[in-house]
């Protein structure tokens, strides 16, 4: 589902909750060593995101953020921030050599790192560890 968050209202908070769970705990992120991602640029997107990410006029970015039940994709557009929630057992995610893919129902979006970062395998791994084991305890 995707949010407009740039005010932190209670009930989108709740309902971002719900759906992938609360943001993992100080000493958990320590010891996952970090549960956010490099920056992305978006390269491609669905209709209704690209409709969206055009109304900026600089290159569309996103970071995503792990939770126990699903990741958050936050974007900044012009002067909001909206965030895309994705739950693990809708999530698909695919890698090739320069490019990360994600898509869920109607959402999909490719990504690839910004300013020729080299891909951070170990967050990838992260990201696939935790969708198995939550898909598993369903």
């Amino acid at each position: 589902m995707l949010f407009e968050n740039s005010y932190h209202s209670k009930k989108t908070n709740e309902e971002i909750q719900k759906l992938v769970g609360k943001s993992i705990g100080f000493m958990d992120r320590i010891k996952m060593g970090g549960v956010g991602s490099q920056r992305f640029l978006v390269e491609e997107a669905d209709s209704e995101m690209t409709a969206l990410l055009s109304t900026q006029n600089s290159p569309p970015y996103t970071n995503i953020e792990l939770r126990p039940r699903g990741i958050i994709m936050s974007f900044r557009i012009k002067l909001d921030n909206w965030v895309l929630v994705l739950p693990y057992h809708k999530l698909s995610v695919f890698k090739n050599a320069k490019q990360l893919i994600i898509h869920q129902d109607h959402w999909k979006l490719k990504l690839s790192t910004a300013n020729n970062i080299k891909f951070n395998l170990k967050f990838f791994q992260k990201l696939l560890r935790l969708k198995a084991e939550m898909t598993h305890s369903i």
